[in-house]
């Protein structure tokens, strides 16, 4: 709103109720029979106050540009964080939340990265599947239905039955950390109770759906091949690529970095190394599996070397690292 001086000192106050100020101010005065005033010699009082006056179109049209400028950062800044915020959640399918519940939120981090793959530790505990990494940091509050497939059914419920509106493959890695088979006769019920969200299994055929669970850690490899329908798969080890078993129950594999690797030096691996591992990702990807690795030093160099071999999974710690890495199709080794 434009203000106007009081007339004594300058200082500005705003126009009383009714009145009218500004360019209209001045049309309406110039159009009424006030407006011969303006001709006459104005008294020595009258000088003073046009002087102490300001020149209301001069600030008019300052203030219109100060509110301009104003909503134009502001219409940047909106634009940024909206398209800062679709970019952040850009399905990842290559990246994995390695021990996602150490994560200070737990799934939501990850999904904010748009992570395709996350990893949950449980225990059976009197009768309940707890998420931690360690029994004695199990908390009765920390289920796996809690954590992971409520949130999970909740936002594909909302997005037309996908983790992410635009689609994409979602992996819930769960990780026995107890006995395998007292486990995973726990778990079966309550996977057949979230099968409206679950990827389904059999022999010879696959149905996706919003989430794939994967059981990894302590496998019930013999009860989960019984089944003739199933909602959950198991992840296979290196050794599996020579066997070849069936990729409707071994659709991933997974193993430890070392000793098959050595470690990165100067951010390299050796030559050889290198074709081992690209021959080692052909060989799984040629049986339709995916291919991951844990144990790997989580860093730029790495993540650079897994990427170009094609490796699927790429472990990580560094949720918002890993994200912006992958993001960016040509990342230095770092």
């Amino acid at each position: 709103m434009i203000t106007q001086s009081n007339g004594r000192n300058g200082a500005l106050r705003r126009p009383r109720p009714g009145c009218i100020s500004g360019p209209a101010f001045r049309s309406a005065v110039s159009n009424s029979s006030l407006a011969p005033v303006r001709s006459a010699a104005p008294s020595a009082r009258g000088r003073r106050s046009a002087a102490a006056l300001p020149d209301l179109r001069s600030y008019a049209v300052s203030e219109f540009w100060k509110l301009w400028l104003t909503a134009k950062r502001l219409g940047v800044t909106l634009l940024f964080a909206l398209t800062f915020s679709s970019w952040a959640q850009t399905p990842l399918p290559r990246a994995h939340s390695h021990n996602d519940y150490e994560q200070p939120r737990p799934l939501q981090d990850a999904l904010a990265q748009g992570f395709g793959s996350v990893e949950a530790d449980i225990w059976l505990v009197n009768g309940e599947l707890l998420v931690a990494h360690d029994l004695k940091d199990a908390k009765p509050d920390r289920t796996l239905e809690t954590l992971y497939l409520d949130p999970l059914r909740e936002r594909a419920r909302t997005n037309g039955g996908r983790i992410y509106p635009g689609g994409g493959e979602f992996t819930l890695l769960v990780d026995i950390k107890s006995e395998a088979d007292p486990t995973y006769a726990a778990l079966r019920p309550r996977l057949i109770k979230y099968r409206d969200l679950l990827t389904r299994f059999t022999d010879s055929n696959v149905t996706p759906a919003a989430v794939t669970v994967i059981l990894s850690g302590a496998r019930p490899i013999a009860e989960v091949r019984a089944e003739p329908e199933r909602w959950c798969a198991i992840d296979g080890r290196l050794a599996d690529l020579e066997s070849n078993p069936s990729r409707f129950l071994f659709p991933l594999v997974s193993d430890s970095w070392r000793p098959m690797f050595s470690w990165f030096v100067d951010g390299k691996l050796p030559a050889n190394e290198q074709a081992r591992l690209r021959e080692l990702v052909q060989t799984a990807h040629a049986q339709g599996r995916r291919i991951r690795f844990w144990g790997v030093q989580d860093q730029g160099f790495a993540w650079c070397e897994l990427r170009d071999s094609g490796v699927d999974l790429i472990n990580t710690d560094k949720l918002v690292d890993l994200g912006s890495f992958l993001r960016t199709p040509d990342s230095p080794k770092k």
